[in-house]
């Protein structure tokens, strides 16, 4: 994590591995960030993420395809419920030289699980069908 303006003094983070990513609709690993300052207000946490495993993966220029995707919290414990079931687009930036997927991702009492997840569109190619 890095220091981000109006960031908050501490935060937990909860990391998910390969399996629960998976079940989430993404690859290798999932988090969530929550606040442990005591506020209860959401506020920026700059996130950085070591996507090298996936330099050589899967083909289709994966790596630059990689991004974050946030998902209700509940998506970990009710995954069937539709409520749980949506995905929004993160922000993000994967840097292909050292392997690094950035965002700045809100930290907040309750709220979304993070998921690396691959678009169809990266800054290498697109995986799309021609």
């Amino acid at each position: 994590m890095q220091p981000v303006a109006g960031g908050p003094e501490q935060v937990t983070v909860a990391t998910y591995d390969n399996e629960v990513a998976e079940k989430l609709g993404g690859h290798g690993v999932a988090l969530k960030l929550i606040r442990a300052d005591g506020s209860r207000r959401a506020a920026p946490v700059g996130v950085t993420v070591d996507v090298a495993g996936f330099a050589g993966a899967y083909g289709g220029n994966f790596e630059s395809r990689l991004r974050l995707i946030a998902k209700p919290a509940c998506a970990l414990t009710t995954p069937a419920s539709a409520a749980c079931t949506r995905s929004i687009p993160v922000p993000s930036k994967t840097n292909l030289v050292d392997h690094k997927l950035t965002a700045t991702l809100p930290a907040a009492q309750h709220g979304m699980v993070y998921v690396v997840a691959a678009a169809a569109n990266g800054e290498a190619g697109s995986y799309t069908a021609t």
